[in-house]
């Protein structure tokens, strides 16, 4: 019964692991998880990301880069 709840459930993942994955500083990513924009949430003083949740800010954050750049080529770079 407890294996078919938890497979319900969504991969959290620890915010080491976290950081490995993104390639960056603890204090780094701690200010990632201390804000509204990114996907955390703390259980008993620490943090943890949906997989997936994760997987989505990522593909968000592209898209807002690529949106920006193509900006900026419109705009003939900087003035």
């Amino acid at each position: 019964m407890a294996e078919q709840t938890t497979r319900k459930l969504p991969k959290m993942l620890t915010a080491k692991e976290v950081g490995q994955y993104l390639r960056i500083s603890k204090n780094k990513l701690y200010g990632l998880m201390k804000s509204r924009s990114f996907p955390s949430v703390k259980i008993g003083g620490r943090y943890y990301v949906d997989e997936d949740m994760l997987r989505k800010w990522i593909i968000q954050k592209s898209r807002e880069k690529e949106k920006a750049s193509v900006l900026f080529n419109f705009w003939g770079g900087m003035a």
